[in-house]
């Protein structure tokens, strides 16, 4: 009976969650439909390509989405051979592509640069590395970060640093965690961050939980998260100290398309289920103008796809109900509302219950003392019509 319980609380809990965002279908990319592919926004439009598609063979067509169009255009190939495993990160007006898969005999330590101005290709010095594909790539500070990856049979640990203005590549300390592959690579408020993917050996393959810091100016790997459950194969995006995860590839063989939140501020994972998004491996994830877009996949059937979505977010805390302070220091907090509550719930992102109580019905305001534990919580209020409202309380 407790499990069954527990059980439905976290399903009302992403219910509850879920209501921060809105899912939009935008029009479908109109070329091949693919995976592993790359997507890069610049000053109001998407520049999209490269991949693996659905006949088993990598791409290297380009294409442009204009944001207030809503519309596709095809852009010149790219000069270089097809792959799939590409890594890219964008400097100024010019987006770099690293590396990539074109057959189990064919990756690439290429680097390559994309004007967005005038729409040409130049290739760049190459890194002084092992050829791999599936590496973490970024930028900070007016430099490119390139590391990680694999080849046929091993995955690396080497982290490296290019200077677009010299074209030099120096080495950094490797990575110090698991060698990897296919993990996320974003930069959030000047530093790197990197994480889960999968280590091979030799035909032996793991997935990984870990999550990590890099400071560019130390130079130094921080550890900041360990997660429950190996995930690899994941889309990833950035919005403010939010860092966005959809899909999930398990191995052997399943896909998970469930839509996942890191905040880097409180360390903690926010898991918001399945909201409505086909996608569950090699997706491009996108973040534009405080939102963030979801372009191919495979769905859970592994089928490759050309859907395109937007997800824009909802303040859930609008005049009616709010919360002071917020972020909430020290524990303590006042939640104003509307006349007419009846009474309040607060959970944990476990589903834990750890407070109740009545409202008086003609009270606007509810003072409130949150566990020590710093984190996300969730306060959920219910009126004497019977609606519930939900408010996060972030406590640091």
């Amino acid at each position: 009976m407790k499990k069954r319980v527990f059980t439905l609380l976290l399903s009302l809990l992403v219910f509850l969650t879920k209501g921060q965002f809105s899912l939009n279908a935008l029009p479908d990319f109109p070329g091949l439909v693919r995976d592993d592919a790359v997507a890069v926004y610049h000053k109001g439009k998407i520049y999209a390509g490269l991949g693996f598609s659905a006949g088993f063979f990598p791409l290297n067509d380009w294409w442009v989405f204009n944001i207030s169009a809503q519309q596709w255009t095809q852009l010149p190939n790219a000069p270089f051979s097809a792959r799939q495993y590409v890594r890219t990160f964008k400097i100024g007006n010019h987006i770099y592509f690293f590396g990539g898969w074109q057959s189990d005999q064919q990756f690439f330590n290429e680097l390559w640069r994309f004007s967005t101005w005038d729409s040409t290709w130049k290739q760049m010095p190459s890194m002084p590395a092992a050829a791999r594909w599936g590496a973490a790539a970024f930028s900070m500070g007016g430099m490119g970060y390139v590391g990680l990856g694999r080849d046929t049979t091993v995955t690396f640990s080497d982290f490296w640093r290019y200077n677009p203005d010299t074209g030099q590549w120096n080495r950094l300390p490797d990575f110090p965690g698991v060698s990897r592959s296919n993990c996320i690579g974003e930069s959030i408020n000047g530093r790197g961050v990197v994480g889960f993917g999968i280590h091979a050996d030799h035909g032996q393959f793991r997935s990984l939980d870990d999550i990590w810091h890099f400071n560019p100016l130390s130079e130094k790997w921080t550890m900041i998260y360990e997660h429950t459950n190996d995930l690899s194969f994941m889309s990833a995006a950035s919005l403010g100290d939010q860092l966005y995860l959809q899909g999930n590839y398990e191995l052997p063989n399943h896909l998970d398309s469930t839509f996942r939140c890191f905040d880097l501020s409180t360390k903690q994972m926010i898991n918001f289920g399945h909201i409505g998004l086909p996608q569950a491996r090699g997706a491009s994830m996108i973040a534009a103008q405080s939102s963030l877009y979801i372009l191919w996949g495979l769905n859970n059937r592994f089928r490759r796809l050309a859907s395109f979505y937007r997800i824009d977010f909802k303040e859930k805390q609008g005049n009616d109900f709010s919360v002071f302070p917020s972020p909430v220091y020290g524990g303590q907090c006042v939640v104003l509302f509307p006349v007419g509550q009846r009474s309040y719930q607060l959970y944990n992102l476990a589903g834990q219950l750890l407070d109740k109580g009545s409202i008086d019905k003609e009270a606007e305001s509810l003072f409130l003392t949150l566990p020590i534990r710093n984190g996300t919580y969730l306060l959920v209020l219910a009126d004497h019509k019977g609606e519930f409202h939900t408010l996060k309380l972030i406590r640091r």
